[in-house]
């Protein structure tokens, strides 16, 4: 997921070059890109993906909620270890969109 989320920086702000250079804008930007991801976007591998018919399609509102939950677990780390400036909070700054979490239905409190 984070080689993922550095193809994705690289091809969309290729001025921020560490964590530590994120800001709540980055990660509107993060929250905004995965909501429009499909099947294959930014991975490196797609062939499986494309024999399975399902590289350019949708992806599940869990699978988007995973796209957000990593960077937030990595973010919350950063933080605490003080490894990076606190710039955002991303609990808030990488929440899942509440139009997913509708999608998803009931499930976890840690998820919402």
């Amino acid at each position: 997921m984070l080689a993922k989320i550095g193809r994705w920086m690289a091809a969309e702000h290729p001025d921020i070059a560490e964590p530590g250079q994120w800001t709540r804008q980055t990660c509107a930007s993060w929250v905004a890109a995965v909501d429009r991801m499909t099947v294959g976007d930014f991975s490196q591998w797609t062939h499986s993906m494309r024999s399975q018919g399902r590289l350019g399609k949708p992806r599940t509102a869990q699978s988007t909620s995973g796209y957000l939950k990593v960077p937030r677990a990595f973010f919350r780390d950063l933080h605490e270890w003080e490894w990076i400036p606190r710039r955002f909070d991303p609990a808030h700054a990488l929440r899942t969109p509440r139009s997913v979490r509708a999608l998803m239905g009931p499930g976890p409190a840690g998820d919402r």
